[in-house]
């Protein structure tokens, strides 16, 4: 049964060697377009290495495969008429919600078993659909149009009712779908969608196990790992110290002394500004001693030995080299910057996108 274009699925239309044999016969009475067709068709022939439709065909499936798809669609099409335990499927849940050393599964570790049985069961409507679509692509095509109707537009007798079409994948998704794969179904679905998000709120409601304790009044241990107090604050020292250094040989290039005197009593922010560029440095109402924008460009002309090492020989532009030098010590000094501030700052902070 040879379908028209426009019934075929769009992934059955990819152009065929065949169909290019069969156009080149018809047109042997032009010789000169044989040659234009023959390269013409040569060129759309699709190559099984580059062509996703012949990598993405799916293999049918097996006798038995298909009996064990059919059995997993009945188990899930069960219904809830007594008790949840009186369907197959709930009762092998429950059998997984037995720890192997024994005891029950927490709610930090059942969900998790809910969810990969949930999206297996969605692929097996999914594929099951796709196996009853194509039982009725095999089947001869019901007009929709019975021959009468072709008068009644030009005022002839009533047509009978036309003949429904056919079911396709997703018409055949959506009805397993609504009638036994969402909540309200009395399915085993419905048992384990409720069940998942009932674990769910006990683990976002429940306080974390603490990992975190003290010993002999200054040691911090934390799982595997153990620090004095003394310790921890000479990692927070060094790690400032890192940083500083690195702004001020790396980046700013100069000693503390040249750096200007930051205003710390008279910085303005402007809190009802929603710009995500905005920043308080931005703010007219603080008095800058000097212009940010410019002011590490004008350092570095100012001192000829920084610009005999930064700028090329030519004088137009940077070396490339020491630029990106410069922007990996940038990387390195907000790591650092980033960290200093969760270490010393009273509450954590949530990091935000750039």
């Amino acid at each position: 049964m040879v379908l028209q274009p426009g019934q075929r699925r769009p992934w059955e239309l990819s152009p065929s060697p065949e169909s290019s044999e069969s156009s080149r016969s018809d047109d042997e009475s032009f010789p000169d377009d044989d040659e234009m067709d023959e390269d013409r068709n040569h060129d759309s022939e699709p190559d099984p290495e580059l062509d996703p439709t012949q990598q993405s065909a799916i293999p049918p499936l097996t006798p038995i495969q298909r009996a064990c798809l059919d059995f997993c669609i009945e188990l899930l099409n069960q219904r809830v008429v007594h008790r949840e335990y009186d369907c197959a499927l709930v009762c092998s849940m429950a059998v997984l919600g037995v720890r192997d050393r024994g005891g029950w599964r927490t709610p930090e570790d059942y969900p998790p078993i809910l969810s990969k049985v949930i999206k297996l069961a969605r692929f097996m409507v999914v594929r099951k659909a796709m196996e009853l679509a194509e039982n009725e692509d095999d089947a001869e095509p019901a007009s929709s149009m019975q021959e009468n109707d072709w008068d009644s537009a030009y005022g002839g007798s009533p047509s009978p009712r036309a003949t429904p079409s056919k079911k396709g994948c997703l018409q055949w998704v959506t009805q397993m779908m609504d009638r036994f794969m969402v909540r309200g179904s009395q399915s085993p679905m419905q048992w384990m969608l409720d069940l998942r998000t009932y674990g769910l709120k006990i683990h976002y409601n429940t306080t974390t196990e603490g990992h975190v304790t003290w010993q002999n009044s200054d040691e911090l241990l934390y799982k595997d790992v153990k620090f004095t107090m003394r310790q921890f604050r000479g990692m927070v020292d060094h790690t400032v110290r890192d940083a500083r250094r690195i702004l001020m040989e790396d980046l700013l290039q100069c000693t503390p002394n040249q750096v200007p005197v930051i205003p710390w009593d008279q910085l303005y922010d402007n809190p009802f500004n929603e710009d995500p560029q905005w920043s308080f440095v931005q703010d007219p109402r603080t008095p800058w001693p000097v212009d940010g924008t410019s002011w590490l460009w004008q350092h570095i002309q100012d001192h000829p030995p920084l610009y005999r090492r930064l700028i090329q020989a030519d004088g137009h532009g940077i070396q490339p080299i020491r630029w990106q030098a410069f922007h990996r010590r940038i990387s390195t000094f907000l790591e650092k910057l980033l960290a200093a501030v969760q270490f010393t700052w009273p509450n954590p902070l949530v990091p935000r996108s750039c």
